[in-house]
């Protein structure tokens, strides 16, 4: 399952939204790590 980045969203939010803790979507995206936690509006964030 993932979900499309809207403006406004970070990860925490998004996180509480599916009911997934920071830990396991930065496992899910090791991306992130890489980019010091940058999201972009349309990106696809896997949540599941």
């Amino acid at each position: 399952m993932h979900h499309r980045v809207r403006r406004g969203d970070n990860l925490w939010k998004i996180g509480r939204r599916y009911g997934v803790p920071l830990v396991i979507l930065f496992n899910l995206n090791p991306h992130l790590r890489r980019r010091r936690n940058r999201i972009y509006v349309g990106e696809r964030i896997r949540v599941r």
